[in-house]
């Protein structure tokens, strides 16, 4: 790789950004049993909703558009509209720090997001320095541990999240994985 180029992690912190957004999304698919199937309907009707967009702009043969288009209108009833008739940009209605806070994980959110977002977006915070033959990096492999690590914790809360309703796996073991996860201690466990 040439000097000054990107190197290491260039899309890996969008991608546990993105594994976070996930993460809070299956937590309140999973949070409230009794609104559990309400909850899937928003998100399958925001799914359809986006389909139908990108279905009319791909020359689908008619019958197949109509099709699409058929499911948007089933599944549109559970679609929440502002006052102009724009379907909220995000099926759960809120964004993912309120989503984040309603599901008692804002400080989580506060840390976890904004040093994720800081990286994804290379803002000034989010750039970590080095210097290889006299030339300034750009970007690093500094964090590729705690990037493993920040990943690992959002997929296994996703896993417990769908464990608690599909009961796919031991939960003591599921458990205990979790909690290594979520409470690793990055100066604790340091080389």
């Amino acid at each position: 790789m040439r000097p000054g180029a990107w190197r290491g992690r260039g899309d890996d912190s969008p991608i546990t950004r993105r594994l976070f957004e996930i993460a809070l999304q299956v937590g309140y698919l999973c949070s409230e049993d009794p609104k559990r199937e309400e909850c899937g309907e928003r998100y399958l009707a925001h799914f359809w909703h986006n389909a139908k967009d990108i279905a009319a702009v791909v020359g689908l043969p008619e019958e197949r558009r109509k099709w699409w288009e058929k499911q948007y209108t089933h599944h549109k009833k559970w679609l929440k509209f502002d006052k102009n008739g724009t379907p909220a940009p995000y099926w759960f209605g809120s964004n993912f720090r309120q989503l984040a806070s309603l599901l008692g994980f804002k400080d989580t959110y506060d840390k976890d997001y904004r040093f994720l977002s800081h990286m994804a977006h290379c803002s000034s915070r989010g750039l970590l320095l080095d210097k290889i033959n006299d030339t300034i990096q750009i970007k690093t492999d500094h964090l590729v541990r705690e990037i493993l690590i920040f990943g690992t914790k959002y997929m296994v809360w996703i896993a417990l999240n769908w464990n608690e309703y599909f009961v796919l796996l031991d939960r003591a073991a599921l458990d205990k994985l979790g909690n290594e996860a979520i409470n690793f201690d990055f100066k604790g466990n340091s080389d």
